[in-house]
């Protein structure tokens, strides 16, 4: 009995420790406390993604070069212009080439009396029998310096190139030279006109051709010149420099009619109608020259109305204003000479040419195997008896250094007589440069004002280097040259 209470108790007892809080708590599984809510971030609307930069519009489709050219003592300023096929540079304010690539044409333009003189492709070949000379070889190296440099608003690459000419011992022409240039080049410009053709002969004017081959350097062409320093030197003569530069580089959209020929432009044959005012007014300060048709006691080799205009053009050259009166008569002249305000009237007569003389006497002399040439000439205010200047010329024995030598076409010439004008200053300057050096070596560079002159000579001289005294017209020619010098010494001396 005692027993069963005990028992009972410790019943009663683990059930009051069962229901006690305590116990509760530790046998019942434990509930996290309850926490505030974490506030959700509010999430910014998305912005809308920028709009794609508009792609900057393609430049101007044209371009204008303006450069500036020193040789020596002389400065001249170009621009040429390009746009699709075509080129037009301008030489000063008065003179233009026009360039049509598209349809292979190209002009000379005088804008100033609205004149225009159109070249021909290629001389009309003369159907002689030419001897053949041998092989005349241009060489071409690059050197890439690795400098680049900013001009007028785009990079430039600094590079140097040396063109050397050389001859097989048969050859017609074997006179050396090398153009060397050092320069800052770009790419070519996809616009304008692709450089001339190389020719492949060179001729003479006695009549030999040579075959012309070009060795040039692997990979891309020096490109378009920026600025340059170029030394030309010929036939052992002392070095000439140019120096190049461009002032303004600027792509733009220029109008078709400025390559093409005003519709109210006259077009002529030669270069003194070429050169000569519209309305044959004299040039402020210039003193005017009117030359009489040359007249002849010994034969030439030349017709005389060639001489004449050759004359006339070579007298311009030296900064007269020259003229040719067209009188055949006294009383004509002295009428002609009033209407064109004549400051001195020119006659001229070849009195002698020597051929190249035979046998010892000749050889002794040194004529055995040289033409000559006199000229007497007298210069006198118009319808006055008593000349102010009255003397006589001979040929000399060195070579000829232009080409009025080769006065068989003289009369046709495009270049260089009358872009040698003192008009056209830039033309003097390229042509000067080139030291006596050949065309298809001057022919050979970037340089689009440059390579257009001698361009033209090409075009206009049949690719002759500068010919020796070998015939009449030569020796003529060579002793008036002497006289133009002699005539323009006078006149800038003479009381105005």
């Amino acid at each position: 009995m005692k027993a069963r209470r005990l028992a009972v108790g410790v019943l009663v007892a683990l059930m009051t420790v069962a229901g006690s809080p305590a116990l509760a708590s530790a046998q019942a599984p434990k509930t996290p406390p309850k926490t505030a809510p974490k506030p959700v971030p509010k999430t910014a609307p998305k912005a809308p993604a920028p709009a794609p930069a508009p792609e900057p519009p393609p430049p101007p489709p044209d371009l204008v070069v303006k450069m500036r050219h020193v040789s020596g003592d002389r400065t001249t300023g170009t621009t040429v212009s390009m746009k699709g096929r075509r080129q037009r540079i301008d030489y000063g304010p008065d003179m233009a080439v026009l360039q049509q690539c598209d349809v292979d044409r190209l002009y000379q333009v005088n804008d100033q009396n609205r004149r225009y003189l159109a070249v021909a492709a290629r001389p009309e070949p003369d159907g002689a029998a030419r001897k053949k000379g041998g092989v005349v070889t241009y060489t071409t190296t690059l050197v890439d310096t690795g400098e680049r440099k900013e001009f007028v608003g785009v990079t430039a690459r600094h590079l140097k190139t040396v063109l050397t000419k050389t001859s097989t011992p048969e050859a017609c022409d074997g006179r050396p030279e090398q153009v060397e240039t050092d320069g800052w080049f770009i790419d070519t410009p996809a616009i304008g006109c692709p450089a001339a053709e190389r020719p492949a002969v060179a001729r003479t004017p006695e009549g030999c051709e040579d075959a012309v081959t070009y060795v040039d350097p692997p990979g891309p062409s020096a490109g378009y010149p920026l600025a340059y320093e170029m030394t030309t030197t010929a036939a052992g003569g002392a070095p000439r420099s140019m120096h190049m530069e461009v002032v303004e580089f600027v792509r733009t959209t220029l109008p078709a009619s400025l390559f093409d020929l005003p519709g109210d432009y006259t077009e002529v044959p030669n270069l003194m109608q070429f050169s000569a005012p519209a309305d044959g007014s004299k040039r402020p300060g210039v003193v005017r020259v009117c030359a009489a048709t040359v007249t002849a006691k010994a034969d030439p080799g030349v017709s005389l109305d060639d001489l004449t205009d050759a004359l006339v053009v070579s007298l311009g050259d030296s900064g007269l204003d020259a003229q040719r009166l067209a009188a055949r008569t006294p009383d004509e002249e002295r009428a002609e000479t009033q209407v064109r305000a004549c400051d001195y009237v020119l006659t001229t007569a070849v009195t002698e040419v020597r051929k190249p003389g035979k046998g010892m006497l000749s050889r002794v002399s040194g004529t055995a195997d040289t033409f000559g040439a006199k000229v007497d000439y007298r210069l006198a205010a118009p319808g006055s008896t008593a000349p102010q200047l009255a003397a006589s010329e001979r040929s000399g024995g060195s070579t000829l250094k232009t080409a009025i030598g080769a006065a068989k076409t003289i009369s046709r010439y495009v270049t260089p007589l009358g872009l040698l004008s003192s008009s056209y200053s830039a033309m003097g300057a390229m042509t000067a440069v080139s030291g006596g050096a050949s065309t298809p070596g001057m022919q050979q560079g970037s340089d689009p004002v440059v390579t257009t002159v001698f361009y033209l000579v090409d075009r206009a001289t049949g690719n002759t280097p500068e010919p020796e005294l070998v015939n009449e017209a030569a020796a003529v020619a060579s002793a008036m040259l002497k006289q133009v010098a002699a005539i323009a010494t006078f006149v800038a001396k003479a009381p105005r």
